[in-house]
């Protein structure tokens, strides 16, 4: 069998890539060949891998150049099956699926919203609704969408075209029972999807690993606002002295400072380590 990824990076920059990564291997276990269309990357992390330029691209006029594009990768790759991770551009999609099965995972909400995260970065809140043109009046009050109105109407065209096209994907995983849900509520209802958890490479330890001395809690991640870091910050801020925290990421220096600030007010400052 011949399974063609599509995914926006080739390189080692976040979660969905990590997770393309750690599955090629095993699917290679199993007699299954895999090659990778991507936008931007790094072609010697994997091999074999197809430069799809206009992949990595948002917009009306680029869609048309990545659906072309596309199109020359899987009449010359011919593989079984499509599986999409995340792709901004609707026009590979639209390739893939004219082309034959395609899977997608949904490594995060883009679509079914406009933002990608269903969440309001100005209140700092989660949001609730579903996809429609009241998106643009919440994207003013609650900043959500990106405000340049080129990208707005196109992202908003993105999740709009996912939920449209729901029912024609061969299969829609989700990594939990939470995506699932909200999937099926925003209006994939009438697709198949099913829920296949993150796996870890890890190879579980015969005993526990000795608790450190201090003990010790770890953020790892990008530090972004809808990733929730301030919680950890105020969680080791109601932690005993004795407990130390590191925060292990994307940490410029003006993030460092911020960061800081906030472990000040929770007095937790001198307990909190910062990495690159």
């Amino acid at each position: 069998m011949k399974v063609l990824h599509v995914n926006e990076h080739l390189a080692h920059k976040g979660g969905v890539e990590t997770y393309l990564f750690g599955v090629l291997p095993r699917l290679k276990e199993r007699g299954i060949t895999a090659t990778v269309a991507y936008g931007d990357g790094d072609p010697a992390l994997y091999e074999p891998a197809r430069h799809v330029p206009a992949l990595g691209t948002a917009g009306f006029r680029p869609e048309a150049q990545a659906r072309t594009q596309m199109e020359t990768v899987l009449q010359e790759e011919a593989p079984d099956l499509v599986h999409v991770h995340n792709v901004q551009n609707v026009g590979a999609l639209q390739a893939s699926l004219d082309y034959g099965p395609t899977v997608v995972t949904t490594h995060d909400y883009r679509w079914v919203c406009p933002a990608n995260n269903f969440f309001h970065e100005r209140p700092q809140e989660v949001c609730e609704r579903t996809c429609g043109l009241g998106c643009f009046t919440t994207t003013i009050t609650k900043r959500c969408v990106t405000p340049r109105p080129q990208y707005a109407a196109y992202f908003y065209r993105r999740a709009k075209w996912g939920i449209e096209h729901a029912s024609d994907f061969a299969h829609v995983i989700a990594p939990s029972k939470g995506a699932q849900e909200k999937y099926e509520a925003s209006g994939f209802e009438d697709a198949s999807v099913s829920v296949l958890p993150y796996f870890c490479e890890l190879e579980p330890a015969d005993t526990p690993r000795p608790v450190p001395d201090p003990p010790t809690i770890t953020y790892l991640g990008r530090v972004a606002s809808n990733k929730g870091h301030e919680y950890f910050i105020e969680a080791l801020g109601r932690l005993p002295d004795s407990v130390q925290g590191r925060m292990v990421g994307s940490i410029s220096d003006d993030v460092a400072e911020s960061l800081l600030d906030l472990a000040e007010q929770c007095e937790c400052a001198e307990r909190l380590q910062l990495h690159g």
